[in-house]
């Protein structure tokens, strides 16, 4: 079987901003602004498309809290509304072609993108571990050479209230044959 998948999560994330942005102006940008439901569906669309993709867990995400299998899901779900919405809606013999070329699309990057990245896939960790490091296991690796540090001291005496500091004793070494 051939892997459809070719857009790989970081194309993918290069392509919802501007798409978002598209979706948002078209309706003035292509001359149907004048109808409010064929204005709101792609406005609201491209405003919830670029939220999800600031959520997602990808290359491009700020946030990186929705897994990337669920915002392929949502973008299949609002791309198949924003085909269909000329015939759901009853605008179809005002405007119709936008609505659907740009479904389409945003179904067909859904479909055709790769639920993971490769680095993700590998690993098994979500990019936000892969790209940065976690940090206490920055402070663990400070708290072993810490801990390094203290070891290899050499004791030093102690004087605790009300008693006499002593210093480790030195042993003088033998030196054998002669």
């Amino acid at each position: 079987m051939t892997n459809y998948k070719f857009i790989s999560t970081q194309v993918h994330g290069n392509l919802d901003y501007p798409s978002a942005a598209l979706l948002m102006a078209a309706p003035w940008a292509l001359g149907f602004s004048n109808r409010r439901i064929a204005t709101i569906l792609p406005v609201a669309i491209g405003a919830v498309s670029a939220l999800t993709s600031a959520g997602t867990d990808h290359e491009r995400g700020l946030v990186k809290k929705i897994p990337m299998k669920a915002h392929l899901g949502a973008d299949i779900i609002s791309g198949a509304l924003l085909a269909a919405s000329p015939w759901l809606f009853g605008f179809k013999k005002k405007v119709w072609l936008p609505h659907l070329l740009l479904g389409l699309f945003q179904m067909g990057t859904a479909i055709f993108t790769q639920a993971a990245s490769k680095a993700n896939a590998i690993s098994g960790k979500s990019i936000e571990e892969i790209e940065e490091p976690k940090k206490e296991s920055e402070f663990e690796i400070k708290t072993e050479d810490k801990i390094r540090e203290i070891v290899i001291k050499k004791p030093r005496a102690a004087k605790m209230p009300g008693t006499k500091a002593t210093a480790p004793r030195k042993t003088k070494k033998k030196q054998l044959g002669g």
